[in-house]
């Protein structure tokens, strides 16, 4: 059942990160393959479609790297695991040489009202990420409320009321089973509200 995002529930304002394009290299080696073969009803088959029309609309996603990757699919638009793994290698070198940059200056915070309810928390602009940790601690224990400062497809600080720090990192990593490419968590949805 497909979700649907809603807007006056969600904290949509992000942090984003100029220099950086998780998978980058990932991306466009897929799509530049993809672009050379004609989307047909032999090639949805392959990948498991019955109707070519609903697989052309995956298959973009599949080259955004934004649905699970059949191997299948990977395999007929001439890509092999040997190309995956070197694109790879060269955007997790790109994702730590980021974890190494600092500062970093987040402009939002998200505060978790309840479940599948969130709010911005507009942090003054050029305040350093130190500092407004400790803003949005100050925040969320007044508040007694979950809050994070989300950068997408990157990291995530987590911040409980107890003051507690958590930081989790979306470094750009991939596992493939016998039949798809499943891409790990981005931190991509985090604040937003879906309905079913």
């Amino acid at each position: 059942m497909k979700m649907k995002n809603v807007p006056f529930f969600s904290a949509r304002k992000f942090n984003k990160i100029d220099e950086y394009t998780r998978f980058y290299h990932l991306k466009t080696l897929i799509k530049s393959k993809s672009e050379k073969v004609s989307t047909t009803s032999e090639l949805a088959k392959l990948c498991g479609y019955k109707d070519a029309f609903k697989f052309n609309g995956h298959r973009k996603q599949f080259d955004e790297l934004r649905r699970n990757v059949p191997v299948d699919y990977l395999n007929a638009i001439g890509i092999d695991l040997e190309e995956l793994k070197r694109c790879a290698e060269v955007d997790m070198k790109e994702f730590e040489r980021l974890k190494e940059l600092q500062p970093l200056y987040p402009r939002y915070g998200i505060e978790r009202i309840m479940p599948g309810i969130y709010n911005n928390i507009e942090i003054p602009d050029g305040t350093i990420e130190e500092n407004a940790v400790e803003m949005v601690k100050s925040y969320a224990k007044e508040k007694m409320h979950r809050c994070n400062i989300n950068y997408p497809s990157f990291k995530t600080i987590w911040i409980e009321p107890s003051g507690k720090v958590l930081t989790i990192y979306y470094p750009p990593t991939y596992r493939i089973t016998k039949h798809m490419l499943i891409v790990e968590e981005s931190g991509e949805n985090i604040g937003q509200s879906n309905l079913r």
